[in-house]
């Protein structure tokens, strides 16, 4: 079964707990190693996601570099929207 809704990059990995198998670690392009590759390639396919499907995808972060990816920052404090604005990205 295809994983992803046929967006490139998004596969399904084995029940190796994210391992992947040698065929995986051998498409990684050479700057996997950089501490926020992985969060930085989850967050391309999240908003190819958006794009290729219409989706609407709520993300929570505490990271404004990653809260700038998207179209919309609704700031929360005690439980209550204090503000509801378009991001950076979006502008």
């Amino acid at each position: 079964a295809e994983v992803g809704g046929g967006i490139p990059g998004a596969h399904r990995r084995g029940a190796d707990h994210g391992q992947g198998d040698q065929r995986d670690r051998d498409e990684d392009p050479p700057d996997r190693r950089r501490p926020h590759y992985r969060s930085d390639r989850a967050l391309d396919l999240i908003g190819e996601l958006h794009r290729v499907r219409q989706a609407t995808v709520l993300m929570v972060t505490h990271e404004p570099p990653v809260a700038n990816r998207s179209q919309r920052i609704l700031t929360m404090a005690d439980g209550r929207i204090v503000s509801d604005e378009p991001s950076r990205a979006s502008a």
